[in-house]
């Protein structure tokens, strides 16, 4: 082979490389987004319109969002991001974790990315962000999608569990863990089995609850807990209600016929909310994205494709 020919080679060769690892770059990015006092951890995927993906808990981190909605990355750069003190974002004092502050976070992350406006998918707590973001900063947000959403009033939060959803042996290890202190000591392993019974309680079946992965260790643990003391008098008092019926982006809310949060819950949502379509899933609770997969993917990728922007 000629030597012009084989240098021609690879030249060509290192310009594909280049390309694909351009594409790369550009479609999968991770890192921190820092206010002087918090780190918040976050991670891109995908490529068009900028979806921010809201998690649950308080506290859990977006780990156990992840296999639910990679599908999005098929047409918008999705990016989730752990909450303040949440996951790999850096851990904070109680009194620096606050509802508005976490609120903020979502808008500090939207400008260091240099993002015009975002969509957002929040699901259970993670809706409550969502709206909220949404009356703060309307001219920002191009849609939401509300998926298990939380009750709109702490009035109307789940008053208990129903324990005859768990089979005796769940049952029975539910009360020895609740007793033996693991679980208030952040056993990883006990932690991660509680909060499995309290999922599966909310579910219509029940059988996928094994998929929903909170990706706890000790670390990640204590910042969960911490984060639900940070935030247990919001919880204990809130009221999204007002303003709601000013909002003018659309809004996909997504309901669980067996999900705790009454319906009546997010059919009130609905009413409030001028611009939203309600969907109801039969024999799903509050993890619709597990439970109806098929059916989630269609109509959040239906909803973003109308209206994301």
């Amino acid at each position: 082979m000629k030597l012009w020919v084989l240098i021609s080679l690879i030249i060509a060769g290192l310009v594909a490389l280049c390309l694909f690892l351009s594409c790369l770059s550009r479609q999968h990015e991770e890192g921190y987004v820092e206010d002087g006092e918090a780190s918040l951890f976050y991670k891109s995927s995908g490529e068009g319109v900028p979806v921010i993906v809201l998690h649950g808990g308080p506290g859990f981190g977006f780990h156990y969002l992840e296999p639910y909605l990679s599908f999005l990355t098929q047409k918008f750069k999705l990016i989730y991001f752990d909450q303040r003190g949440c996951g790999r974002s850096s851990e904070e004092e109680p009194g620096r974790i606050t509802f508005d502050r976490l609120v903020d976070d979502i808008e500090m992350l939207r400008n260091e990315l240099k993002l015009e406006r975002v969509n957002l998918l929040g699901h259970s707590f993670g809706a409550l962000l969502a709206l909220e973001y949404a009356k703060r900063y309307p001219e920002r947000c191009g849609s939401l999608v509300l998926a298990g959403a939380a009750p709109m009033k702490s009035a109307y939060l789940p008053k208990k569990n129903d324990f005859s959803r768990l089979s005796y042996e769940e049952q029975n290890r539910y009360q020895e863990i609740s007793k033996n202190g693991s679980f208030k000591e952040g056993d990883p392993e006990a932690v991660s089995f509680i909060f499995s019974c309290l999922f599966k309680m909310t579910m219509a079946q029940g059988e996928e609850v094994s998929d929903i992965d909170l990706g706890l260790d000790r670390d990640r643990t204590a910042k969960m807990f911490n984060v639900m003391t940070a935030l247990q008098p919001f919880m204990d008092s809130y009221d999204m209600t007002p303003g709601l019926e000013s909002l003018r982006p659309p809004v996909l809310i997504i309901h669980g016929e067996k999900d705790p949060v009454g319906e009546e819950s997010a059919m009130a949502l609905h009413d409030l909310i001028p611009n939203s379509i309600f969907i109801i899933y039969n024999d799903a609770g509050h993890f619709p994205f597990v439970e109806k997969k098929y059916d989630f993917v269609q109509d959040v990728m239906r909803f973003f494709t109308m209206y994301a922007k």
